[in-house]
C-alpha cells in the first residue's frame, strides 16, 4: 500500500473541499470518521493512493438522484452537499468504519473536467480492484423488504429446479406453488423498475466486480441470488403466468399504487432483462474466453442490448460500454476532443466496423427512425433513444447464440464483405456503400407509427397498382403457399429462440392474429387496420378466410382447444415483429415487413457489408436511410443469383 501526498496546490470546489491534484496512477478513497459529540452529520476523510497498490476498499454503485435535493456532510472538515440518495447510502454504510470506500461523487473532483475524464477511463480498473462492490438501490419503499424475500425464495427454487433437471432431465412444468402471488410480484416489479437498473454505468460497475452485494434499506442479498431469481422467472412459460398474476393484482390496488404504476415506463420483464444483460457482460469479464462456446460481446451488441439505459450525458453511454469492449481500448482517447453527440455516434458506427463476428455495416440494423437527435445523419444509430422501436433483424445473430438450427441471415450471400472498398465514411458525414438495387416498394399496409414530419396520410394503406402478378393469388417467387409466406413474413420467420418459425404457427396464425376475435386485443386492431391490404390482387381478409376454411384440423388443437403455450409463443413473436413495421409488397412480387415509415417507390437494396436488406429513399443529393427490412425469399442471399460486382452501384447515404 502506498500513500501519495501531492505537492501541487489544492483546488477548492464550491462545496469547500480542497482537492489535491491526482497523478495518473492515483485514486482517492474515503474513510468514515467517528461522529463528534452531539453531531449527526456524516464525517469522512479522503486519502490518495496508487491504483497499483491500494488498500482493501469497497466501491459504491448507486444513482446520484436529484442534485436539487441535498444534505450536508463533512469531508475533511469541509461541508459537502451530497444528494439525498448518496447521503442515505453513506448513512447505511458508515457502520463499516475501518474500511475504505470509493464513491465517485466525492472521490473525483467534479469541477475538474480533465480529472473527470481520466478517472472515467480508470473506472473499470477501480471497480475490478475493489474487494467488493456494494450496490445501493435506495431506501426501503414499496414493500422492498418483501421483494427481497421473494428474490431469495425464487433463487432457492432455481437451484432446486436446476438440481432436478440435472438428475432427471429437463422439466419445464410450472406449478402454482412456484409462481409468486400478485402482491409479491408487484413488490418485485417496484424494485426492478427503480432507476438504478436503467443507469448505463451500472453495466460496467457490476460486470467487472469480483463480488457484488445488493442493499435496499436494511435488506441485502448477493448478486447471484438476484441473477438466479431472474433466470427462474424468465424461463419458459413461467413469464406469461407471472404477467397475468400482476395484471390481476393491480385490479385490487389502491389509487396511489395505480398512479405509481402508470408513471413507470419499464416493467418487471424489463427489469429482469436488465439483470440478464448485465450478467452477459459479467460472464465475459470473469470467465475464461472460449471461442467455441460463445464469442465475447461486441461493441455493437453491447450498445444494442443496453440501449434502454439512461445517462446524464448522451456521450456517457458510449464511454461506459466501449470501456468494456475488447476490440478497441483507445475509444476514450479518440472521443476526448469530440464535443458533438452527433460526432460521437458517427465514431461509434465507425468503431463497430472494425469488429469481428458480424458484417461491417450491420450497425445499420439499429439506425433509422425513431430518433431524438434532429441533425443526426439517417444512417447513424441514435443510441440515446431509449423507447420502443423495431426489433433488430440481427438481434438473435448478434447475441452470439450458437446452436444447430439457429437462423443466420446473409442477404448479400457471396458478396458479403467482398471488398475492403465496399464502404467509405466521408468528411461530410455521409456514408458511401456499394450494393444492389433489388426492387422497389409498390404497396404498403397500415402504419401505426409515423414521425411528426410525416404526412398523416402516409399511415394509410396503399395498395399496389396492377402488375404482372396482380390477381394471380399465387406466390411467384418460389414454391411456397402465399398464405404461408404472409404469416412467416408477419413474424419475421423466427422464434424467440432464434430458430425458424415452426409450421404449426401457420395453422394458429389464421385462427387468432389474422382474424377478429372480439376480445379487443392489440392484434385485433392490427387486423382491422390491414384487412383491406391487397397481396397479389386479393385483400388479406379474403386470403385469411380462405386459409381458415382449408384448415379442417389444426395440429395446434387438442380436443378442440388451442395449445395455449404455442399460441402464446406465436402472439409474442407477432407483437415483436410488427412493432414499428408495416406490411409491404414489391414490384417483383416480394412480401416484406418494412420500417413503419416506408412508402411506395422506396428502394429495397442489399449492401455488400450489411447482413439484411435495407430500405432507401431517393433524394436530390443523396439517399435517405429508412431502415432494415425483412423481405421473404432473399434473407439468405437468394436475390444475388446471376449478379456480378459489375452490377453493383454506390449509394450515398446522408
Amino acid at each position: 500500500m502506498t500513500t501519495i501526498s501531492g505537492d501541487a496546490s489544492a483546488s477548492e470546489t464550491s462545496d469547500g473541499i480542497k482537492y489535491k491534484p491526482l497523478q495518473d496512477t492515483q485514486i482517492r478513497l474515503l474513510s468514515f470518521l467517528p461522529p463528534l459529540a452531539g453531531e449527526e452529520e456524516i464525517q469522512c476523510s479522503l486519502e490518495s493512493f496508487t491504483l497499483d497498490h491500494p488498500p482493501p476498499y469497497i466501491a459504491l454503485s448507486y444513482t446520484w438522484g436529484s442534485q436539487k435535493e441535498t444534505r450536508k456532510i463533512l469531508v475533511d472538515g469541509q461541508a459537502f452537499e451530497a444528494t439525498t440518495n448518496l447521503e442515505a447510502a453513506l448513512m447505511h454504510f458508515k457502520v463499516e468504519q475501518g474500511f475504505h470506500f470509493w464513491v465517485d461523487a466525492i472521490c473525483i473532483n467534479q469541477k475538474d473536467d480533465d480529472e473527470k475524464k481520466h478517472q472515467l477511463r480508470q473506472m473499470p480498473i477501480i471497480f475490478a480492484k475493489a474487494r467488493e462492490t456494494r450496490v445501493w438501490l435506495g431506501r426501503e419503499a414499496d414493500n422492498s423488504d418483501r421483494a427481497f424475500n421473494v428474490i431469495q425464495s425464487m433463487s432457492k427454487l432455481h437451484a432446486e429446479n436446476s438440481g432436478r433437471s440435472n438428475s432427471r432431465g429437463s422439466s419445464d412444468t410450472v406449478s402454482s406453488s412456484e409462481t409468486p402471488d400478485g402482491g409479491d410480484l408487484i413488490a418485485l416489479q417496484c424494485l426492478l423498475v427503480r432507476g438504478y437498473w436503467f443507469r448505463v454505468w451500472v453495466v460496467q460497475e457490476i460486470a467487472v466486480s469480483k463480488k457484488v452485494t445488493l442493499s435496499c434499506g436494511e435488506c441485502q442479498i448477493p448478486w447471484d441470488s438476484m441473477l438466479n431469481a431472474a433466470e427462474f422467472m424468465i424461463s419458459n412459460d413461467r413469464l406469461r403466468s407471472i404477467e397475468t398474476a400482476i395484471r390481476k393484482s393491480y385490479q385490487h390496488q389502491s389509487l396511489e399504487v395505480l398512479r405509481y404504476r402508470d408513471k413507470q415506463e419499464n416493467t418487471l420483464l424489463d427489469g429482469m432483462q436488465r439483470i440478464l444483460s448485465i450478467q452477459s457482460v459479467r460472464n465475459d469479464k470473469i470467465m475464461p474466453y472460449d471461442p467455441l462456446e460463445r464469442p465475447p460481446d461486441s461493441l455493437l451488441y453491447l450498445l444494442s442490448s443496453h440501449r434502454p439505459t439512461q445517462a446524464t450525458e448522451g456521450r456517457d453511454k458510449y464511454f461506459a460500454l466501449s470501456g468494456l469492449c475488447l476490440e478497441d481500448e483507445s475509444i476514450l482517447d479518440q472521443t476526448s476532443s469530440i464535443n458533438s453527440l452527433q460526432d460521437i455516434y458517427i465514431l461509434a458506427a465507425e468503431s463497430t466496423t472494425k469488429e469481428h463476428g458480424h458484417s461491417s455495416l450491420d450497425f445499420l440494423d439499429f439506425a433509422g427512425w425513431p430518433t431524438q437527435i434532429m441533425d443526426l445523419p439517417s444512417w447513424v444509430p441514435d443510441w440515446s433513444y431509449t423507447r420502443d422501436r423495431a426489433v433488430p433483424l440481427l438481434y438473435w445473430q448478434l447475441a452470439g447464440q450458437k446452436h444447430e438450427n439457429m437462423v443466420v441471415l446473409n442477404a448479400p450471400g457471396p458478396f458479403s464483405s467482398s471488398s475492403k472498398d465496399s464502404f467509405l465514411f466521408c468528411k461530410d458525414k455521409s456514408l458511401l456503400a456499394r450494393g444492389f438495387e433489388v426492387d422497389r416498394i409498390n404497396g404498403v399496409g397500415f402504419s401505426r407509427w409515423l414521425s411528426k414530419k410525416d404526412n398523416p396520410n402516409n399511415a394509410e394503406i396503399r395498395n399496389p397498382d396492377k402488375s404482372p402478378q396482380y390477381g394471380l393469388q399465387k406466390y411467384i417467387i418460389g414454391d411456397e403457399d402465399l398464405a404461408d409466406v404472409i404469416w412467416r413474413t408477419s413474424v419475421l420467420n423466427i422464434t424467440h429462440a432464434g430458430v425458424q418459425a415452426p409450421e404449426e404457427w401457420g395453422h394458429l396464425f389464421y385462427e387468432r392474429p389474422f382474424c377478429r376475435t372480439g376480445l379487443n386485443l392489440d392484434h385485433d386492431l392490427w387486423y382491422e387496420q390491414n384487412e383491406n391490404f391487397k397481396v397479389y390482387g386479393s385483400d388479406l381478409k379474403t386470403l385469411a378466410q380462405t386459409r381458415r376454411h382449408l384448415q379442417l384440423e389444426s395440429p395446434g388443437r387438442q380436443d378442440g382447444v388451442i395449445k395455449q403455450e404455442t399460441m402464446s409463443q406465436l402472439l409474442n413473436a407477432f407483437d415483436v415483429a410488427k412493432t414499428y413495421r408495416r406490411l409491404a409488397t414489391s414490384e417483383k412480387g416480394y412480401i416484406c415487413l418494412a420500417p413503419s415509415t416506408t412508402r411506395c417507390g422506396d428502394i429495397i437494396a442489399v449492401l455488400f457489408d450489411c447482413s439484411v436488406p435495407v430500405v432507401l429513399r431517393e433524394k436530390p443529393e443523396h439517399f435517405e436511410f429508412i431502415g432494415t427490412c425483412y423481405v421473404h425469399g432473399i434473407m439468405k442471399g437468394e436475390a444475388m443469383g446471376g449478379l456480378t460486382s459489375r452490377d453493383s452501384v454506390e449509394f450515398n447515404l446522408g
